[in-house]
């Protein structure tokens, strides 16, 4: 009976050992998601008007992305047809996302919540680079064969 009792403490241990010393690695999509979990503040763009300002000063455009929902936030609001700056964000997107990987790039998948807006650069399927060095997001686009970017800076860590 004894030796019985051995092996079985051995078996035991080893189990133990293996459920508590390893850790779960995360897939490369999944460590890029947790890496743009926070808020992003919109800092510049890249294409369009030449000359054209983006963001115009004063104004905010958030995206918040938390474990498997995206809100947009933006405090411009249109009106008598012109842009004007106000102290309320207003939600522009609300939704969820799926970060995928193809080949090198990063994807982003996102699924407005029924009745919210889409915007142009965040609807459907689009590449989104993370410059981990800068701590900047990255949303390359294109209309046609003009090349846009918007770029992103973390609010909060």
């Amino acid at each position: 009976m004894k030796p019985k009792t051995i092996l079985f403490s051995i078996i035991a241990l080893f189990l133990l050992i293996d459920v508590t010393g390893c850790e779960k690695e995360l897939s490369e999509t999944e460590l890029m998601k947790q890496q743009i979990i926070g808020t992003w503040e919109w800092t510049v763009s890249y294409g369009g008007v030449i000359g054209e300002q983006k963001p115009i000063p004063g104004e905010k455009l958030e995206l918040i992305f938390t474990d498997d929902r995206i809100l947009a936030t933006h405090n411009m609001e249109i009106i008598d047809d012109k842009p004007v700056i106000t102290d309320n964000k207003k939600v522009l997107q609300d939704g969820i996302y799926v970060i995928s990987r193809e080949q090198d790039k990063f994807y982003i998948t996102i699924t407005p919540k029924e009745g919210a807006g889409d915007l142009l650069y965040l609807a459907g399927k689009g590449e989104i680079l993370l410059d981990q060095i800068d701590g900047y997001l990255i949303f390359p686009f294109s209309i046609g064969t003009a090349q846009f970017a918007r770029i992103y800076r973390r609010v909060n860590e």
